[in-house]
């Protein structure tokens, strides 16, 4: 299920969640903190993410910007949590460039 979401000085997200049978994401927003770009979300988790097809209770996430990788991690999601999902940094932030986050199974290590 692909979002869009907010946007912060003509950024803007889009939320690609390929979990969204099991983890429902909410209350959304864009934050800077200490020069970085993050995004804060509630994942509630409605159904362990083994019915949506992963091997553990562990997710990932992947940031985007034109296709092109950001950064990646893992979330841990057993039950419903708040999560600050860090997008970019202060030397990678550009200025009117749209982001892509991807919730998805964890793969192997």
């Amino acid at each position: 299920m692909l979002l869009s979401l907010f946007s912060l000085s003509a950024q803007a997200l889009s939320f690609d969640n390929r979990l969204a049978n099991c983890v429902v994401p909410s209350d959304g927003h864009l934050v800077q903190r200490n020069g970085a770009l993050f995004y804060d979300v509630t994942l509630d988790v409605t159904g362990s993410i083994g019915a949506c097809g992963c091997k553990s209770a562990l997710a990932s996430y992947r940031v985007n910007r034109h296709g092109q990788p950001l950064r990646a991690g893992a979330l841990p999601l057993k039950a419903s949590r708040q999560v600050s999902l860090l997008l970019e940094t202060p030397r990678t932030l550009p200025t009117n460039d749209d982001l892509a986050i991807t919730l998805d199974c964890a793969g192997p290590p």
